[in-house]
């Protein structure tokens, strides 16, 4: 009897762990998901910030905008009805706080 029990509670515990490993899967592919989807979001509205910028400055069509690991947002539009190449560098946040 107690063998019948053990074997029992091994095989369901055997037929569990795949469907927890799943969840487990799909809640992290879920959270990567949330990830990607709020960085391109605070890409774009830093792209914004950026186009409205350079038309402050007389740029118009700007597109292709592109940021590198230094800051530097580069793309192409028009000015003075002529193509232009822009480039501007927004500094990067590096996370630490200042001290006085």
């Amino acid at each position: 009897m107690i063998r019948a029990a053990t074997l029992a509670a091994l095989l369901s515990a055997g037929l569990t762990f795949p469907a927890l490993a799943a969840e487990a899967d799909a809640t992290a592919d879920a959270a990567n998901t949330a990830t990607t989807f709020l960085a391109e979001q605070a890409h774009q509205a830093e792209a914004n910030k950026v186009r409205a910028l350079l038309a402050s400055r007389g740029y118009t069509q700007v597109v292709n905008l592109n940021r590198d690991a230094d800051g530097r947002w580069t793309g192409s539009g028009m000015k003075d009805g002529k193509p232009a190449y822009v480039s501007l560098v927004v500094p990067v946040a590096t996370g630490t706080a200042a001290t006085n």
